[in-house]
C-alpha cells in the first residue's frame, strides 16, 4: 500500500505538468507585478556623534570633568538624541529644505500605507510628528555603537540624499545642543564665581579697616613681648602638667598590680611607697593645673587688643588665599572658552549599506508558485487513461 502511495505521487506531477505550469506562471505572475511595484530598496545612512568620557583643561592637559558611568551616561544621551527638543530642532532645520520626507507623499512601505488607508494609524501632521512616526517604526534610531565612544544615528530610507540631510541635521542639533548648554554653564559659573570674588573684596575691606583701628587706637600690630613670654611659660607649663599626668597614670597602673599581688610584707611595703609616691604627684599635678589656669589669664589682661588683631589677620589671611582661589578659577574660565566639548561630530552622514530584497522575494515567490503547482496536482491526482 506504501509503495502505490508513493508511485501516487511522480505519477500525478507528470500526468498534471500543464496543472503545476499554470499554477506557478500564475503565482508568479501575480506576485513579481507586486513585489516590484511595491517593493522598493532603501538606503542605510549614518552617522555619529562622539562623547568623550572626560574633558582636558586647555592650560594644564589633565583631564577633566570625569564620568562615573559612562556607559548609562551614554544610553541616555542616545535617548536624548531622539527626545523632543532635539527633534524640533531638527525640523526647524529641515523645513527649509523641502523633502519629500516630510510630504503626504513620503514613501512608506506598503503595511504603513494599507494602515494609514483604513484608519488604523494616523497619518503624521507636521514634521516632528514625522520624525517621532519614523523613531517608532525603526527607520530613524539612535545608539551607542559597542566598544567606542560612539553614538550612532541611522536612517533607512529610499532617497540617499534626504536620508544624509536628516541625519547631519540630527548630528549638528545635538551638537549645538550640548554646546549650547555648556555655554549656559559656564556662563553661570562665572556669574557665582563673580559674585563671591565680589563679596570676598568686600569682606577683606572690612577687615583691613578693623585692623586699622585696631592699630590706631592700641598702637599695635601684634602680640608684644609680654604676651609672647606669658604665650612660651604656657607651652612650658602645659608640657609639665603632661608629664605629671603620663607619670600620675603608670603609678596607678602599678598600685593597682600591686594590689592584687598578695599580702606579703614586701608588697605591702611596696604598696605603701607606690601610693605615696601617688599622692604627691597628684598633689603637684593640682598645684600646676592653678597655676597654668592663672597664666592663661594673663595674655587677654595683657594683650586684648593683640589678640584680636591677630585673629583678624588670621581671619584675612586665609580670606585672601580664597580670594585668589576664586580669581584663578575664574581666570581660566574665561581663557578657555572655546575649548573641546565633551559632544562633538564623530563623522557625517554616510551611506553604509544598499537594501534590496525584491530578487531574495522574487526568488520566493517562485518557488512558492512552484510548490502551489506541485500540491495542486497531488490533489487532483494522476489522470486516468483513456478507454
Amino acid at each position: 500500500m506504501s509503495g502505490h502511495a508513493l508511485l501516487y505521487v511522480p505519477k500525478s506531477i507528470v500526468h498534471r505538468w500543464i496543472t503545476v505550469l499554470v499554477t506557478c506562471v500564475l503565482v508568479v505572475g501575480a506576485g513579481l507585478p507586486v513585489i516590484w511595484l511595491l517593493v522598493k530598496p532603501y538606503c542605510v545612512v549614518g552617522g555619529a556623534i562622539h562623547v568623550a568620557p572626560f574633558i582636558p583643561n586647555m592650560l594644564t592637559g589633565e583631564p577633566s570633568g570625569q564620568i562615573a558611568d559612562y556607559g548609562q551616561y551614554m544610553n541616555t544621551q542616545a535617548i536624548r538624541m531622539t527626545s523632543g527638543p532635539i527633534l524640533q530642532d531638527v525640523a526647524d532645520d529641515v523645513a527649509r529644505r523641502s523633502l519629500a520626507f516630510f510630504t503626504p507623499e513620503r514613501p512608506v512601505g506598503v503595511m504603513t500605507r494599507l494602515k494609514q488607508k483604513l484608519g488604523l494609524q494616523p497619518i503624521p501632521e507636521g514634521p516632528v510628528d514625522t520624525l517621532k512616526a519614523a523613531i517608532v517604526a525603526g527607520t530613524i534610531s539612535a545608539e551607542p555603537i559597542p566598544h567606542s565612544e560612539c553614538i550612532g544615528v541611522t536612517m533607512k530610507y529610499p532617497d540617499e540624499r534626504e536620508a544624509g540631510v536628516v541625519i547631519n541635521s540630527f548630528l549638528q542639533q545635538f551638537e549645538n545642543s550640548h554646546w549650547a548648554q555648556a555655554a549656559k554653564d559656564t556662563s553661570t559659573a562665572l556669574a557665582q564665581l563673580e559674585d563671591q570674588k565680589r563679596e570676598l573684596e568686600h569682606k577683606m575691606r572690612r577687615q583691613q579697616d578693623t585692623l586699622l583701628q585696631i592699630a590706631r587706637e592700641h598702637g599695635t600690630t601684634g602680640a608684644d613681648s609680654r604676651q609672647e613670654m606669658a604665650q612660651q611659660r604656657q607651652k612650658t607649663l602645659a608640657a609639665e602638667l603632661t608629664r605629671l599626668e603620663i607619670e600620675r597614670l603608670h603609678l596607678e597602673a602599678k598600685t593597682a598590680v600591686l594590689e592584687r599581688g598578695g599580702d606579703s610584707n614586701m608588697t605591702e611595703d611596696v604598696l605603701a611607697s607606690a601610693k605615696a609616691e601617688l599622692e604627691q604627684i597628684q598633689a603637684n599635678e593640682d598645684r600646676l593645673r592653678e597655676v597654668l589656669n592663672g597664666e592663661e589669664l594673663e595674655p587677654r589682661r595683657v594683650g586684648l587688643a593683640s589678640a584680636d588683631f591677630q585673629r583678624l589677620q588670621l581671619d584675612l589671611d586665609l580670606d585672601r588665599q580664597l580670594y585668589e582661589q576664586v580669581a584663578r578659577r575664574k581666570r581660566e574660565m574665561e581663557m578657555q572658552p572655546d575649548r573641546r566639548g565633551r559632544v562633538s561630530i564623530a563623522y557625517p552622514a554616510e551611506l553604509e549599506s544598499t537594501v534590496d530584497s525584491r530578487a531574495e522575494l522574487s526568488g520566493i515567490v517562485c518557488l512558492a508558485g512552484l510548490l502551489a503547482g506541485l500540491v495542486l496536482a497531488v490533489a487532483r491526482g494522476p489522470r486516468k487513461a483513456s478507454r
